[in-house]
């Protein structure tokens, strides 16, 4: 079997999505291969708490999750037993680029939620109490 070519899979999106959404994470938003990491919100969600990633260079693969939930999933078109071992290989290493970007994305906001919480620390006003 052949898989180096996108055309040879049947909407790899569409699979993609029904993953996430079997995961209990449904996107409500067109799914987009560009390798890059895309943030939404699902169900009562107030904030972008799901995000995913998908590639469709070589072999159609990505991964998904949800912060608030603990959701995270990786997501390939195809099963192992179907790769040869340099395909396999570089859907592995797609799949560790994808979490390093995650990881990197995750501390980027903590860090600006950590200067925000400064910010309003510092400008906070005593509460006076009236007794």
């Amino acid at each position: 079997m052949t898989l180096r070519h996108v055309s040879n899979f049947i909407h790899p999106e569409l699979q993609f999505a029904s993953a996430m959404a079997s995961a209990g994470i449904p996107c409500g938003e067109p799914i987009t291969a560009d390798g890059t990491l895309h943030r939404f919100r699902t169900g009562d969600d107030h904030s972008e708490n799901c995000w995913y990633v998908l590639h469709f260079n070589g072999v159609p693969a990505g991964a998904f999750g949800c912060w608030k939930r603990g959701i995270t999933e990786t997501w390939c078109a195809v099963t192992r037993e179907s790769m040869s071992d340099a395909e396999y290989q570089q859907v592995r290493e797609r799949i560790a680029n994808t979490r390093v970007q995650r990881e990197r994305a995750e501390a980027q906001r903590q860090a600006e939620a950590r200067t925000r919480a400064a910010e309003l620390w510092v400008n906070a006003k005593p509460v006076v109490t009236h007794e």
